[in-house]
């Protein structure tokens, strides 16, 4: 059975976080996070290229870390057989302490950070697991690490190795029946953003919501300025053609933001704009370049609406997380025709959960959007 001491504990809607004392030094301990084959004694091979914004692949055999006679429950079978693959790119590098990458690629990917410290004799690492969509998805997490992590341990210390499918399923036993009280223990709420890496220390949100509302009704809460100021908290004013400007300023800044550039104004079907970096700002959203996208796709009588939101620093994933999905929250009601609600205070903490890392603080006090 995995080592109680490995055991997980949510740390915010659809996150969890591990704990364990390990036999170190921490350059030992940071090359079995790093080096394909030695992470491949108890967790999975595959190549990390290690820097911000590499690649991370990781090919699962659980096969090659348990015992022979260690049998899979069945719905693992397939995955004990024939292995897995998992990918993501790298967002924290910092050797030997702290590495962090999202977990898949695309809109269900998750993000996993790995945090070294020394203590007296050991070394203490804590991995935390955010972004996971369900209940079941944060049980299985957090067992999953339980029991690779319990197989590390042995590794670093000589000792047998755990069979990793009869501790897998009692650790999922245990955390199942712990997690059953936690409403932290649920996972993404409906219409959350996802956050994704992107090359050259980029990132974005994306959200999808389905708009109980034809894409023309739909478009018109986005391209007409008076039912826009119903849903955005600032005065924002489009050129409408390509090429054309975007222009943003709220009530409490004297002076208007940078004019953005549209660079698709396509009715009922898609708007987009971009805004240059201004590195002399006081508004940390602005200090590097940021795009906005609204797509819109006709759904018999409703609209998919895809919204992403591409910009640099990734502290303002949690700030401007919330305050991007309060602005579609009210949009959506605009365009049904209803009145725009919505409690930012539990968002905030659902994204903090999510989105503010070991090494990101929380945003200065900037607007909430872009």
């Amino acid at each position: 059975m995995a080592d109680e001491r490995t055991a997980a504990h949510p740390v915010g809607p659809g996150a969890v976080r591990l704990e364990r004392r390990l036999a170190g030094p921490v350059e030992r301990v940071w090359a079995y996070l790093t080096e394909p084959r030695l992470r491949a004694t108890w967790l999975a091979d595959g190549d990390l290229e290690p820097r911000v914004g590499g690649r991370v692949t990781l090919r699962f055999r659980h096969v090659e870390i348990t015992a022979p006679d260690d049998a899979p429950p069945e719905r693992y079978r397939d995955t004990h057989e024939h292995g897995h693959v998992a990918s993501g790119v790298v967002t924290a590098w910092r050797p030997p302490t702290l590495l962090r990458h999202t977990w898949d690629d695309g809109d269900e990917a998750s993000e996993v950070t790995f945090e070294l410290r020394e203590d007296a004799d050991a070394v203490v690492l804590t991995i935390t697991h955010r972004r996971l969509d369900t209940r079941a998805a944060v049980v299985s997490v957090a067992s999953g690490w339980d029991t690779h992590v319990a197989t590390l341990a042995a590794r670093l210390d000589g000792s047998a190795t755990p069979a990793y499918w009869r501790a897998f399923v009692a650790s999922e036993a245990r955390h199942a029946t712990a997690f059953a009280d936690r409403a932290e223990a649920d996972g993404r709420p409906a219409g959350a953003a996802t956050l994704l890496a992107l090359d050259a220390g980029r990132h974005q949100l994306r959200y999808r919501r389905r708009v109980a509302a034809p894409s023309e009704a739909v478009w018109e809460a986005v391209a007409e300025p008076e039912l826009r100021d119903r849903w955005y908290p600032a005065e924002l004013r489009f050129q409408g053609h390509v090429g054309g400007w975007a222009r943003e300023r709220f009530a409490d800044q004297p002076k208007p933001l940078p004019a953005g550039t549209l660079t698709a104004w396509e009715p009922s079907r898609r708007l987009a704009f971009t805004i240059e970096a201004d590195p002399q700002t006081d508004s940390a959203s602005i200090r590097h370049a940021q795009s906005v996208a609204i797509d819109l796709e006709a759904d018999g009588e409703a609209t998919r609406l895809t919204f992403t939101y591409t910009f640099g620093d990734r502290a303002l994933a949690a700030s401007v997380g919330v305050g991007w999905h309060a602005c579609l929250d009210a949009l959506v009601a605009v365009a049904e025709g209803r009145e725009p609600t919505g409690d930012r205070g539990a968002l905030r903490r659902v994204y903090d959960a999510w989105f503010v890392g070991v090494e990101a603080p929380e945003a200065p006090d900037t607007p909430d959007t872009a």
